[in-house]
């Protein structure tokens, strides 16, 4: 999924892989978006790599590509979602657990392609569409990995907005 980004270059989101590239550039980027909340660099792999978690989870990085002075390209992760499938009592649910984008990066909709590409894995491997009625529920926050119950209040009306403006539903803690 590729669109452009102004003059800029183009962005992208594609699957998070288990490369030790992909890990670093979601542990940079964790780092520079929520300076807040500090997760060591280690508990971020064992989550990401945990088998269990692993198997549940449909996870996404956005980069974007510019062309240099030189006509190279040059590849920068811009942004990432961390999505995990749940059991929800009647069926299975979805958790968007993290998803940030860097701040120069937003208002591109480069949030809103990796929240579609989360929310399209968690449905498509939940088996929504196959049977009829069946559909799951999307949350903001997760049960395991806990790294937020919901939206924390930090964030600001204008992240209330955001998810609101895409259909979720919006719990602070």
């Amino acid at each position: 999924m590729t669109s452009q980004l102004g003059t800029e270059g183009s962005v992208s989101v594609r699957p998070l892989t288990d490369s030790e590239e992909d890990f670093q550039s979601v542990w940079i980027l964790w780092s520079e978006l929520f300076p807040e909340w500090p997760i060591e660099e280690a508990l971020l792999r064992t989550i990401l790599g945990h088998p269990f978690l692993a198997r549940q989870g449909r996870h996404f990085i956005s980069t974007t590509t510019t062309t240099t002075t030189t006509s190279s390209n040059e590849t920068t992760p811009t942004g990432f979602i961390l999505t995990y499938l749940g059991d929800g009592g009647e069926g299975k649910k979805g958790f968007v657990s993290v998803v940030g984008v860097l701040p120069q990066y937003r208002g591109r909709g480069v949030g809103g392609k990796l929240l579609e590409r989360g929310v399209g894995a968690l449905r498509g491997a939940a088996g929504e569409g196959k049977e009829e009625g069946r559909e799951i529920e999307i949350v903001i926050g997760s049960e395991t990995p806990r790294f937020w119950p919901g939206l924390p209040v930090e964030f600001g009306e204008n992240v209330k907005a955001w998810f609101g403006k895409r259909g979720m539903l919006i719990s602070t803690f």
